[in-house]
């Protein structure tokens, strides 16, 4: 496998792993706020 084709699918990995955490972390604050 090429070497940029594996750096660029863990790049991805990485980028969906944040965004998850990211909403996730906004749902918690919403429910904060609600309270």
């Amino acid at each position: 496998m090429p070497y940029g084709l594996f750096l660029g699918l863990m790049a991805e990995k990485v980028m969906f792993s944040v965004t998850v955490r990211t909403d996730e972390a906004g749902i918690e604050l919403n429910r904060t706020e609600e309270t």
